[in-house]
């Protein structure tokens, strides 16, 4: 199958339970059948989207240049949980490693993370999380921690 409704991407493609998840520049987040093709959704972010999506436990996690984290259900529906400003342009895709996401800003490294389990990236300092991250947390049922990208 092919689908030409994305336009100019620089977005990996996402696929969770039978379903892709891919950006593109123009600030859309598109939701297909992984098996067939057929477009089910597609959620305009009105910013760039520069990274990848990266799909898991239900849900879509992406960044927006305009600083946005947006967390939308990984279903056939869109349903959008949780729409953070991360205070700083979200380039970056987010990446998920022993039970933690790692999201990262122009200026800062999150790690979210199950509740105590929250750490900063290694060798920078853990400081108070924005209260944008925090909101993001409490939707996921998580905590954070920011460092300082040097």
């Amino acid at each position: 199958w092919s689908y030409d409704k994305i336009h100019r991407s620089l977005s990996t493609p996402s696929i969770y339970n039978g379903l892709v998840f891919v950006g593109d520049y123009s600030g859309f987040i598109h939701c297909l059948d992984a098996e067939t093709g057929q477009p089910y959704w597609v959620y305009d972010t009105k910013s760039h989207i520069w990274g990848s999506t990266m799909a898991g436990d239900g849900k879509v996690f992406f960044g927006t240049e305009d600083g946005d984290f947006v967390v939308l259900a990984a279903e056939k529906t869109l349903k959008v949980i949780r729409k953070v400003d991360m205070k700083a342009p979200v380039y970056s895709s987010p990446v998920a490693a022993n039970g933690t996401i790692y999201i990262a800003t122009q200026t800062h490294l999150y790690a979210i993370g199950k509740s105590g389990q929250a750490q900063a990236a290694p060798t920078a300092p853990v400081v108070d999380a924005a209260a944008g991250v925090d909101a993001a947390c409490e939707a996921m049922g998580e905590t954070a921690t920011e460092g300082a990208i040097r």
